[in-house]
């Protein structure tokens, strides 16, 4: 098997990309290192809020399948009130599609942010599992979309645990591969 020969300008940006990582860029000014250390963390976090999204949608509609439920309005709900709109009949299943993807890809910038904040090891899966569920815990129930958790029931209360550990996972995994540069 042949190894590909790295370029010597990408030899000079995986160093300084290193440089930037571990706060040491003698060429730049420190806020500049900061910002651009916070740019790269969301646009990660961006990245794998749309992979996790995705996997929380696959987990979801498998679950709405077998147990041959509906799909939640809540987030629609909850996105046209904080918009200020009310979907048309026909636009509210794009929309609530259009919510659902909105809110996933945005939470998963909240990942980025906790890396950004020195948030590392086992308390960062732990906290981006948290910030992903919260939305569906108080967000939802405060605008009168849902009722509040404590009066789901054990059973809902495991699934939507369940749809968010998959949000989680998904999104950490592939925030990490990013992140490690695979």
């Amino acid at each position: 098997m042949r190894l590909r020969r790295v370029s010597p300008a990408r030899r000079a940006h995986r160093a300084a990309a290193r440089r930037v990582v571990r706060g040491r860029s003698p060429r730049r000014p420190a806020a500049v290192e900061a910002l651009d250390a916070l740019a790269v963390a969301l646009g990660r976090g961006l990245v794998a809020g749309v992979a996790a999204t995705a996997a929380m949608t696959v987990a979801s509609t498998a679950e709405m399948k077998l147990r041959r439920r509906a799909p939640s309005s809540a987030p629609a709900e909850v996105a046209g009130r904080l918009l200020g709109v009310k979907p048309r009949k026909r636009a509210g299943a794009r929309f609530a599609t259009v919510a659902h993807l909105g809110t996933g890809t945005s939470l998963g910038a909240a990942r980025g942010l906790l890396d950004v904040a020195g948030v590392h090891g086992a308390a960062a899966p732990a906290a981006f599992f948290a910030i992903a569920w919260l939305p569906d815990l108080a967000v939802v129930p405060a605008a009168g979309a849902a009722p509040p958790p404590w009066r789901w029931g054990p059973l809902e209360l495991s699934i939507s645990a369940l749809h968010h550990a998959v949000y989680a996972a998904a999104g950490e995994g592939v925030y990490r591969a990013l992140a490690s540069g695979a």
